[in-house]
């Protein structure tokens, strides 16, 4: 899984920054990207980001197991 930024254009062109977890899927046609949780806007620095989304990896899995 990992973090993707982004970026939304509003009325008035305001653009607005989106964070999401992605996970990549394996299907027949190729690989796929899934949206796991919106996240909104995050004031975490980039170089931090694998670790907040290794960390809802793991608490995802232990909610499913």
């Amino acid at each position: 899984m990992f973090i993707r930024e982004k970026s939304k254009k509003a009325n008035g062109g305001k653009r607005y920054l989106q964070h999401q977890l992605i996970e990549s899927v394996r299907t027949p046609s190729g690989p796929r990207q899934h949206i796991v949780l919106n996240l909104g806007q995050l004031s975490l620095p980039e170089e931090k980001w694998k670790e907040l989304a290794n960390c809802i990896e793991g608490l995802l899995a232990n909610q499913n197991g």
